[in-house]
């Protein structure tokens, strides 16, 4: 469950980071986020971030905060390689491309494969040992806070504003029936 937690906080981050950057450097944001594939390869960057952070400390800030490190069978912090093969395999077996029907399917084969052998799946391919230690309270402390606050940030200075920019483009209603905004 921490795992689960640490990844929420660093997707959390991560789309912060993103969608800020799109609100403040995008000419037609709908346009962008309306693109087949923008979900798939929006979300490209996190793997490669996540391979990069795996491969100089070993963890990622939601770890890092809630106690977890990555490490080889050796005990050394991962190759450059075997980090960049683990991110892609969570990015296809674990989260499914970040696509809807896809998420639902690989996290229940995840949790399943997980709660069997005790070990992701990604992690056993590579037999990557992760250790739990579990937080501090002041590291815990900052956790919940820190993620309160990236969600109310996430809320007000990202999904409002684009809200905000759906209504103004489908002032009668997104088609397909979604009704507008009151």
């Amino acid at each position: 469950f921490l795992r689960f937690l640490a990844r929420c906080f660093d997707l959390l981050l991560y789309l912060i980071l993103m969608f800020g950057g799109l609100l403040l450097f995008s000419d037609d944001l709908l346009e962008t986020i309306g693109a087949p594939l923008f979900a798939i390869f929006s979300m490209l960057p996190l793997a490669i971030v996540e391979a990069g952070l795996l491969h100089a400390w070993g963890t990622t800030p939601g770890k890092a905060l809630l106690g977890i490190e990555v490490r080889s069978e050796a005990g050394s912090r991962l190759g450059l390689k075997g980090a960049i093969f683990r991110a892609i395999r969570v990015y296809v077996i674990g989260v499914g491309l970040y696509q809807p029907i896809l998420t639902l399917i690989c996290g229940g084969f995840t949790l399943w494969f997980m709660l069997r052998n005790g070990v992701a799946p990604w992690d056993a391919l590579a037999r990557n040992e992760v250790r739990v230690k579990g937080p501090s309270p002041a590291s815990l402390v900052a956790f919940v806070l820190l993620f309160l606050a990236m969600a109310m940030v996430f809320l007000f200075a990202i999904v409002y504003p684009i809200g905000l920019q759906l209504q103004e483009a489908f002032p009668d209603g997104i088609p397909g029936g979604v009704a507008p905004l009151s």
